[in-house]
């Protein structure tokens, strides 16, 4: 499954885009999620330290496996990913995973 409609959508004016289709991450994709969901924070001993958001993390790397987003421009931007229902976040994050699984198991022969 490349591709999946979405229960709800995002609405962007009039139109509202449900179809989504997915591609694999590149080393550049993973870089950019990554820097995306640092924040530079002070420690109680005045340290500056890098800190990534994990739910952000997941979040950026999900928008950034989004190849088509109905006739909007990808990758979808954070904003636009913030406005998907629990649905349909819920619906992107398990096509993602059922790729992930079955890219797995085909390097493992077992198609």
């Amino acid at each position: 499954m490349n591709a999946i409609t979405l229960k709800d959508g995002l609405r962007v004016g009039d139109t509202v885009h449900k179809e989504v289709e997915f591609r694999d991450l590149t080393a550049g994709d993973i870089l950019d999620a990554t820097e995306a969901s640092e924040r530079i924070v002070t420690t109680q001993d005045g340290r500056v330290v890098a800190v990534v958001s994990d739910a952000r993390l997941g979040m950026e790397i999900l928008r950034r496996r989004i190849s088509k987003f109905g006739t909007l421009p990808v990758p979808i931007s954070l904003t636009e990913i913030k406005q998907l229902s629990e649905d349909d976040i819920d619906a992107l994050q398990n096509a993602v995973l059922e790729l992930d699984t079955t890219r797995r198991l085909s390097a493992m022969g077992r198609d």
